[in-house]
């Protein structure tokens, strides 16, 4: 839910003043897509490159995301093959409570991810961060 929030804050994606409910259902549900504009900036425009090049990696991690955190139960009004998602929305709300708090950086718990299935997640998120850290570095410089 971190990669999925992130991101789209990079991209542009105004996710303020959200109550929990509206958040969840934009990061789960909701398709973001934006045009990347070149950045002047090289440290940006570094990020929004990461992240175009990252995109079918984007793409795989958000579907983790999704499915992991649903269930599919049997048929709805007996039309074969319709898959109706429950989501386990207590512990999703319990992890945006923990991310909230993290105020998103959960850098340092990515070293206790085990597991191979989290391997892809733990390198692109480690990425990412590393490349918002740089960032915030540049524009610590420039003020």
């Amino acid at each position: 839910m971190a990669i999925e929030y992130i991101q789209r804050l990079l991209l542009g994606q105004n996710l303020e003043k959200k109550t929990d409910y509206e958040l969840l259902r934009i990061l789960l549900r909701e398709s973001f897509s934006c045009k990347v504009e070149k950045r002047l900036d090289k440290d940006w425009q570094d990020v929004l490159t990461y992240l175009e090049n990252q995109k079918s990696q984007r793409e795989q991690i958000n579907s983790s995301l999704i499915s992991g955190k649903q269930d599919n139960y049997g048929y709805c009004w007996r039309e074969a093959g319709v898959k109706v998602p429950f989501f386990r929305t207590s512990e999703l709300l319990e992890s945006l409570t923990h991310l909230r708090r993290k105020r998103w950086d959960i850098s340092d718990e990515i070293a206790s991810f085990e597991g191979s299935q989290y391997e892809n997640i733990r390198k692109y998120l480690q990425g990412l961060y590393s490349k918002i850290e740089t960032i915030v570095k540049s524009e610590k410089e420039i003020r």
